[in-house]
């Protein structure tokens, strides 16, 4: 499971270190192959075997509604293969502008997933998400 939060650099050709912790969560659970895509606000990083169980329940979906196709071409056509190598991660310069990152980013652990968002983004939302934890909490009780 990954967990927390670490901030780190962008290098010049487009690698983030990934944090030691992640690595030891890759390395006995998952290995070092990664598919990364991206949302409205940041990178999002799947081991390959979680991508797959995802995948299997976005099957299921019915595809010839056109919500499910939008979906399908905008999630898989701004994904990408990727694997650790020296600790890091190649981060495509399509998925950096999509995501809006700059040299400075928060490497943020999500269960079974990473995120890689701009650092004043992530403290941009932290700012105004922060306050309504226990809301949240809430309303995720009631699903």
């Amino acid at each position: 499971m990954f967990l927390g939060h670490y901030t780190a650099n962008i290098d010049g050709k487009g690698r983030i270190n990934i944090p030691s912790r992640y690595q030891e969560v890759l390395e006995k659970k998952y290995g070092n192959n990664l598919i990364l895509s991206v949302n409205k606000e940041c990178i999002v990083v799947y081991p390959q075997s979680e991508w797959a169980i995802l995948e299997e329940k976005w099957r299921e979906l019915p595809p010839l509604k056109r919500e499910v196709q939008d979906f399908y071409r905008l999630f898989y056509g701004r994904a990408s293969e990727c694997a650790v190598k020296h600790g890091r991660i190649l981060v495509p310069p399509s998925l950096r502008g999509q995501a809006g990152l700059n040299k400075e980013v928060v490497i943020v652990g999500v269960l079974r997933m990473i995120e890689v968002w701009d650092k004043a983004r992530w403290d941009k939302f932290m700012a105004e998400k922060e306050g309504q934890f226990e809301e949240l909490g809430n309303k995720l009780s009631e699903m």
